[in-house]
């Protein structure tokens, strides 16, 4: 480093290096001793990969009972674990959220549950994209997994509420879903778009710092693709196999008792 007047000040002039190993710790957790041993991983290494690979190698040892080896408190293993169990459990759990969100607002069942239909097409393209850019499974390509439960239910709701009013107007579920499908193409596309260039930069990498994310843009990306594609075919067929047909009408010249109504009297 250099002084105030610019010269250059060495370490050696104001501190002397002297080797002097510290005794040494034995660490102990609830009374039995413990030993840490840390590395960190190559460049491209994947973390899940490795320690896959070294328990192998563990297990191959044939060590006694008493010595027991495992991910150490607070360390980067047992930090993914917890991870992969916390997002195991927020994924079906925001499944089961949506689902019964739209139970309550068309209150029914049916329809709903043909709009759940849009999130395992988009698990395709999730995994696929992952698969196609050789990227890990990760805690930001998990978060991306959940965010697509929201994202693409939209697509089936689009579909779904249309060809609901058309039938509940009378019109049969064959012309109400296909022209569903005519009516909401458009805005089906136009909302994928936006979602799919607002991810892109996130997806490439592009800002500084950026590469670590980069896994949850690519899943949003693909996800949101294989839904385009795939809801239109497959939300369709769906609803004509479970959704409810037209309401059925009731004659009206006769009222629900069965007698004849004032007006089919008058009439005659």
């Amino acid at each position: 480093m250099r002084d105030r007047s610019g010269s250059i000040v060495y370490l050696g002039d104001i501190a002397i290096l002297k080797n002097d190993p510290i005794e040494p710790l034995m660490t102990r957790v609830n009374r039995q001793t413990v030993i840490h041993i840390g590395a960190n991983l190559a460049p491209g290494a994947t973390q899940s990969l490795v320690q896959k690979a070294f328990m192998e190698r563990v297990k191959a040892l044939n060590l006694p009972n008493i010595v027991q080896v495992g991910a150490a408190a607070g360390g980067n293993q047992q930090n993914l674990a917890q991870t992969v169990q916390g997002l195991g459990v927020s994924l079906p759990l925001s499944m089961m959220l949506v689902f019964l969100l739209m139970v309550a607002l068309y209150n029914a069942y049916r329809a709903p549950f043909v709009i759940m239909f849009s999130v395992p097409v988009a698990a395709i393209g999730a995994f696929g994209s992952l698969a196609l850019t050789r990227q890990s499974l990760n805690l930001y390509s998990l978060i991306g997994v959940v965010m697509l439960v929201g994202l693409v239910s939209k697509n089936g709701i689009l579909l779904v509420d249309f060809a609901h009013h058309k039938v509940l107007g009378g019109m049969d579920k064959l012309s109400a879903i296909t022209q569903s499908a005519r009516e909401r193409f458009r805005p089906i596309v136009m909302t994928t778009v936006s979602m799919i260039a607002g991810m892109l930069p996130l997806a490439l990498a592009l800002d500084p710092g950026s590469a670590a994310k980069r896994s949850l843009g690519t899943v949003v990306i693909g996800g949101l693709v294989s839904s385009l594609l795939l809801t239109l075919v497959l939300i369709p067929v769906m609803y004509m196999w479970i959704a409810p047909g037209p309401p059925k009408r009731r004659d009206a010249a006769l009222p629900v008792d069965g007698s004849p109504s004032p007006l089919a009297l008058g009439t005659r």
